[in-house]
């Protein structure tokens, strides 16, 4: 072993995020489901976050989401060529086969999510090691500290946020 400290790989899978995107786009639904663990900023893939987000506002906003809305919210927000245009947007929900399962590939997303965050801490952690520590008690306890807050954001054991209990309420009412 030479001692030399390589670049971690990132961890990502932009499948995983392209088959959430899609399965969401077969069916609004899903959104509900996965949005209880799945925030925008766990898709490693810039345009697929960009995708993600616009999806929660049509959302929020009560708003039908198929190819074609998706695009046109893009395009209203000047990012849909910056996301692959609209043949990516419908190329998204092709992907997806028969018997997709959402939950499954926003696991995935989001374990590759927690595990670029871990990265990201111990890459700062490492960094202040190699530099000036004045008190190793006290820096033990914020590395502690910095590491207990990624595993609090993604092991939590949380209850539904409000807008999706009120979302779940109103679809129920309209059935």
């Amino acid at each position: 072993m030479d001692g030399t400290i390589h670049a971690p790989v990132i961890p990502q899978d932009r499948e995983a995020e392209a088959l959430v995107l899609g399965s969401i786009l077969r069916s609004r639904d899903l959104l509900l489901k996965v949005q209880e663990f799945l925030r925008a900023d766990d898709f490693y893939s810039q345009a697929h976050l960009h995708i993600f987000q616009t999806m929660l506002e049509m959302s929020d906003k009560l708003r039908d989401i198929d190819h074609f809305t998706l695009s046109d919210a893009l395009k209203r927000k000047g990012i849909l060529e910056e996301v692959g245009g609209m043949s990516y947007i419908a190329e998204l929900e092709d992907l997806v086969p028969a018997s997709a399962s959402v939950e499954e590939y926003a696991r995935i997303v989001r374990e590759k999510a927690m595990l670029r965050k871990v990265v990201e801490v111990t890459q700062g952690i490492l960094q202040t090691a190699n530099g000036r520590v004045e008190d190793a008690e006290k820096f033990a306890d914020e590395a502690e500290r910095r590491l207990f807050e990624v595993t609090q954001r993604y092991f939590r054991t949380s209850s539904k946020p409000i807008r999706t209990l009120v979302k779940d309420y109103i679809k129920k009412l309209e059935y």
